[in-house]
């Protein structure tokens, strides 16, 4: 097990550092989340998430999951949708880091097409569903959790089936706590900082290639998947930010966007590494491991 060392992790933006959630914020959502605990259990409990993940999603063997403190670190990165932080998570027999994915306010948030996104997606009553098409408060803010919570939801099952994403842990209100790819000097690199080989860049570009396929094959497509969106460490691809992932029988749009995904990666790899792929070829061997 990794000790968690805060002095030496790099963070993206220092600055935003004095922004960040702490952790009686973490815990203020969690008791939001779960409701008044009868026995009065001491923050580090984590027996709801053994109960919640026990069975059909395993706890990987690295997971703190006992007598543990959680403390915010720093800021990994902001985004488009939200900010990352660092986390520790420390008990008396060590210590490992995470990452807190947060968030912005639904006015705020910057999606790109919205609507094409969520094309497909339903709530549980209609009166949530004509809220969200008027764009009132409640509207706004059961699209911003809706967009959380799917994709929690998303990185679970696509964990259980084997693709590179990293492990959610736990939802936290308008956050979730997920696995932190990298060691006690760097977060990873995304694909587009990262500057490979030729060969790596072909094993790389594989890897992404056998992801897509997994993620259609449990019914997927990204929809934003670009250099932004893929992280390396060690030589293998982790693939990141699903939140606009859509579903691919459902959504009008999922071939168009699908399409694009292995267009961008394509072009991408083409363009900086000279590795030339067909996304048609491509296209058609996602397609025909999804059916």
């Amino acid at each position: 097990m990794v000790r968690a060392t805060r002095r030496q992790i790099f963070f993206e933006d220092r600055e935003d550092s004095q922004h960040r959630p702490s952790l009686q914020e973490i815990e203020n959502r969690r008791a939001l989340r779960d409701g008044p605990d009868e026995n009065d259990l001491p923050p580090a409990s984590s027996s709801r998430l053994v109960d919640v993940l026990g069975t059909e999603y395993p706890v990987p063997d690295w997971l703190i999951t006992e007598e543990y403190r959680d403390e915010v670190l720093g800021t990994i990165k902001s985004g488009k949708e939200g900010s990352v932080f660092l986390v520790e998570r420390a008990s008396p027999s060590g210590s490992h880091f995470l990452a807190l994915k947060d968030y912005k306010d639904p006015n705020t948030r910057a999606f790109h097409r919205d609507q094409m996104y969520r094309d497909g997606r339903k709530f549980r009553e209609s009166r949530e569903t004509r809220a969200v098409a008027r764009k009132s408060e409640f509207g706004r803010q059961l699209r911003a959790g809706q967009w959380q919570g799917v994709e929690f939801e998303i990185l679970r099952t696509l964990w259980a089936a084997g693709v590179s994403v990293p492990y959610p842990v736990e939802e936290l209100g308008s956050s979730f706590l997920m696995q932190y790819i990298g060691d006690e000097t760097r977060a990873a690199p995304r694909l587009v900082d990262f500057r490979p080989t030729i060969s790596q860049a072909e094993s790389l570009l594989d890897q992404i290639f056998d992801n897509v396929i997994l993620i259609a094959a449990e019914g997927y497509v990204h929809g934003d998947l670009s250099a932004y969106n893929v992280l390396v460490w060690e030589e293998r691809v982790w693939i990141i930010d699903v939140p606009q992932a859509v579903d691919l029988a459902s959504n009008p749009h999922s071939m168009e966007l699908l399409q694009r995904d292995l267009d961008n990666v394509c072009s991408y790899f083409a363009r900086k590494f000279g590795v030339n792929r067909d996304p048609s070829e491509e296209m058609a061997r996602v397609i025909s491991a999804a059916v």
